[in-house]
């Protein structure tokens, strides 16, 4: 199990955030090239939709939810659990850590801290392009609208 924290940079809905959460995971599994997942959450309304037993009703979730099967698609099993909120320990815990940061200083760990922007700003059009070919494209079109 690999424990992973992070805050959002963007404000965004709890449920923008667990999905946010599931889609940092799945990019991150697709990254080390992992075949096999099992994912575990507390959210009903996000495990029910991805496991496609919800519809998503709300617009705003929509972009989400599609993304997220997207990255499904590309680890070849992955299992979902719904844990029960108040039986989610590993999640709380770092849930807490990325909102306070306070550690003493002899209890300190190294903590990597990552700014990441909510998936509205992802362009949908990228589903397919790996993630050098996406970053190709917007390299290309930045050095296109410079102004020197």
């Amino acid at each position: 199990m690999m424990h992973f924290s992070y805050h959002l940079s963007e404000p965004c809905t709890n449920n923008e955030a667990e999905y946010e959460a599931l889609i940092t995971g799945l990019e991150l599994a697709i990254l080390m090239e992992i075949k096999e997942i099992k994912i575990f959450g507390d959210s009903q309304l996000v495990i029910n939709q991805v496991a496609r037993t919800y519809k998503v009703l709300n617009p705003n979730l929509l972009r989400y939810h599609q993304y997220t099967l997207h990255l499904l698609e590309q680890i070849p099993t992955a299992t979902l659990y719904r844990v029960p909120r108040g039986s989610n320990f590993a999640a709380d815990a770092l849930a807490k850590l990325a909102k306070e940061f306070a550690c003493p200083e002899e209890d300190s760990i190294p903590i990597e801290i990552q700014g990441r922007k909510a998936l509205s700003l992802i362009d949908l059009e990228h589903i397919g392009k790996t993630p050098l070919q996406i970053l190709s494209a917007s390299s290309t079109a930045d050095e296109e609208g410079d102004w020197r």
